[in-house]
């Protein structure tokens, strides 16, 4: 080959590479700005990308789901790593979409498309004979996803200002509302983010003695909460804590949901008392779960929370409507009934 047609050859495989990192910058422009608007809540980690400057890490209660919430085809049939998958979601009052059913087809909108992040169940499940199969249920090992909006590129030095203003560990904390563009394949990106209006902070006020009786085997858990907005805010909040329900984080088997006993009958009638919260004001919600209304059934036996095994953790979630004006859902870190905090 003359020099001359090898300078062409080489220039022509630097404009197609040019041409390919353009339209890609093309395509997410196109996006960001005529994808439809999806807010999700979640709250970022620290790590630092020293490649590409600062970053967040999102984690969002979908990237892992229970066996129940996947199609009842897709439970049977598995699921392969790289596998793309679509996420169907529904909106609540707020605004805040959240997991609905995974299934293999696009659904109506709202819905996020991603890749399954390894094979489930585990390679080995099949090959268990029935006896052995009960020990590895698949719901033991949450289906875990991949959507491509897990990290948050921003400006050099901000990862760790936006760590600071989410919070401590120990401390209150405030959900990212992360704000995606949908385009109709479901590859959603990133628009941009807000803060919850509420901080939020859970702790064990008191872990149950070894081998306590069932009536004082689980936690008592407080849920503080703290008025980070501007405008005044009035939750309603039902005595005994009928304001709130219990559910099952991905880790937690398939029937955890079903376990519970029914609180509609025990809340029903109860009245809402209002507590306007200023900003910056605080309060304090308690939980026993030694009571009654706490119980989960199992094999026709009510049992304490806190001797469930270690895989039935839970979150509180405010179940009644929310304050006006409420930006992000009120739900409290994850839990065990023997007081194990996530």
């Amino acid at each position: 080959m003359s020099r001359r047609w090898r300078r062409k050859w080489i220039l022509l495989a630097v404009l197609l590479q040019i041409g390919a990192v353009a339209a890609i910058a093309v395509h997410k422009e196109w996006v960001l700005y005529n994808g439809r608007s999806l807010w999700v809540q979640t709250a970022p980690i620290d790590p630092r990308d020293v490649f590409r400057g600062d970053y967040v890490r999102l984690d969002y209660l979908f990237s892992r789901l229970r066996s129940d919430q996947i199609a009842p085809a897709l439970q049977q049939r598995g699921l392969r790593r790289g596998e793309a998958v679509y996420l169907a979601m529904r909106n609540d009052a707020g605004g805040v979409a959240s997991a609905e059913r995974l299934q293999l087809q696009r659904p109506a909108f709202p819905y996020l498309r991603g890749q399954v992040v390894a094979e489930w169940p585990y390679n080995g499940y099949h090959r268990q004979d029935a006896r052995s199969r009960s020990r590895f249920e698949p719901a033991a090992w949450p289906l875990r996803i991949r959507y491509g909006i897990e990290q948050y590129y921003v400006e050099q030095g901000r990862g760790l200002e936006l760590e600071k203003m989410r919070g401590g560990r120990d401390d209150f904390q405030r959900a990212m509302l992360v704000e995606l563009a949908v385009p109709d394949s479901g590859q959603a990106l990133i628009r941009g983010y807000r803060w919850s209006d509420l901080g939020i902070r859970t702790e064990v006020l008191q872990r149950p003695e070894r081998d306590a009786p069932d009536d004082q085997a689980s936690i008592r858990l407080r849920l503080s909460l703290r008025n980070e907005g501007e405008q005044p805010l009035e939750l309603r909040l039902r005595p005994d804590g009928c304001s709130f329900e219990l559910r099952p984080t991905a880790q937690a088997p398939a029937d955890a949901d079903r376990m519970l006993i029914d609180r509609e009958a025990f809340c029903a009638g109860r009245p809402a008392e209002v507590h306007r919260l200023e900003p910056g004001g605080e309060l304090d919600i308690d939980f026993d779960f030694n009571q009654p209304q706490w119980r989960a059934r199992v094999d026709g036996e009510l049992k304490p929370l806190g001797k469930l095994p270690w895989n039935y953790q839970w979150r509180l979630v405010y179940r009644d409507p929310p304050p006006a004006g409420l930006r992000g859902r009120i739900l409290s870190r994850a839990f065990h009934g023997g007081g194990n905090l996530d």
